[in-house]
C-alpha cells in the first residue's frame, strides 16, 4: 500500500466531517440570499454556490468510489470560472448569463427541425434577446456583421461564453496552476477514459488481474478539493451577496488548515 493510500485511509473520515461542517454553514447561509436582477455577478455567485453544494454532497455519497474525482474535477472548473468572472473588470458575468440566449436559440432551431411546437411569444422573446446579446458571442469571422435573426443559416455563435479561453487558461489566470496540474489534469485521464486513468483501477494479485472502482486515496483528495472549491465559492458569495458570515467562514478555514498542519498534510 502506497503512502497516498495510507494517508487517504487515515484522513478520509475526518475530511468527510469537515465537509459536512462546511455544508451545514453554507446551506444555512443561502436562505439569506438577496440580489438585484441586473447584478449579474451576484446571480452567477448564487448559482455556482448552489451547484457546488450539490457537488460536494455527491462526493460524500460516492466515497470511496473513484468516480468522486469526476465531480471534484467539475468543482475545479466552477471555482476557476467564478474567480475569473469575479476578478475581471469586464463583462464576464453578463456574458455567462446572456449566453443562455444562444443556447435557447439553438434549442429552438433543433425543435423546429424536429417539427416541435414553438409559441409565437417564445419565438419573439428569443429573437429579441438574440438581437440584444447575440453580437457578444459572434465567431471572429462574423464580428461586426449584422445578423438577421429571422434568417440565420449557419450557426455564427461561439461554442461557449468564455470567448475563446480554455479551462486551463482560466485556471492559470486566477492562480490555480497547482490545482490544475496536480488535480484537474490528473483527473482528466479518468474522465476521458485514457489508459493511464483506467490503469489506476487495475490490481494484480498473484496471477489474477482485477478491476476495482474503490480508492480511499482518490476519495480523500476529492473531498479535500471539494472543501476548497466550496469554501472559496462561499467566500465570493459572502462578499457579493452580503451574507454576513465572513467570520464564520474564516474560522472554519483557519481550523481546517490547522487540522491539516497537525497531520503534516500539504494545504
Amino acid at each position: 500500500m502506497t503512502d497516498g493510500h495510507i494517508k487517504g485511509k487515515r484522513d478520509l473520515p475526518e475530511l468527510k466531517r469537515w465537509a459536512d461542517k462546511l455544508l451545514d454553514l453554507t446551506e444555512r447561509s443561502i436562505s439569506k440570499i438577496v440580489y438585484k436582477q441586473d447584478d449579474h455577478l451576484s446571480f452567477m455567485a448564487m448559482c455556482f454556490l448552489c451547484k457546488q453544494i450539490d457537488h460536494l454532497k455527491s462526493i460524500i455519497k460516492l466515497v470511496p468510489s473513484r468516480d468522486v474525482i469526476l465531480v471534484a474535477r467539475s468543482m475545479i472548473e466552477g471555482l476557476c470560472q467564478l474567480l475569473w468572472a469575479a476578478n475581471c473588470s469586464g463583462d464576464l458575468p453578463l456574458r455567462w448569463r446572456a449566453y443562455s440566449v444562444v443556447s435557447d436559440w439553438r434549442l429552438q432551431k433543433d425543435m423546429s427541425i424536429r417539427k416541435g411546437k414553438i409559441s409565437s411569444r417564445q419565438d419573439k422573446l428569443i429573437k429579441d434577446k438574440l438581437r440584444e446579446y447575440g453580437p457578444m458571442f459572434l465567431k471572429k469571422k462574423y464580428k461586426g456583421m449584422t445578423i438577421d435573426v429571422n434568417n440565420i443559416t449557419n450557426d455564427p455563435f461561439q461554442n461557449n461564453w468564455r470567448d475563446g479561453y480554455s479551462i486551463e487558461n482560466i485556471c492559470r489566470l486566477v492562480g490555480g496552476d497547482t490545482l490544475y496540474e496536480k488535480a484537474y489534469r490528473q483527473f482528466s485521464a479518468w474522465h476521458h477514459w485514457d489508459a493511464s486513468g483506467l490503469g489506476q483501477a487495475i490490481r494484480r494479485n498473484n496471477a489474477k488481474v482485477y478491476y476495482t472502482s474503490l480508492s480511499e486515496a482518490d476519495s480523500s483528495m476529492a473531498v479535500a478539493i471539494g472543501f476548497q472549491c466550496l469554501i472559496q465559492t462561499l467566500e465570493i458569495a459572502d462578499s457579493k451577496l452580503k451574507l454576513g458570515i465572513g467570520d464564520d467562514v474564516s474560522k472554519v478555514k483557519e481550523d481546517y488548515i490547522k487540522w491539516h498542519q497537525s497531520r503534516n498534510n500539504f494545504v
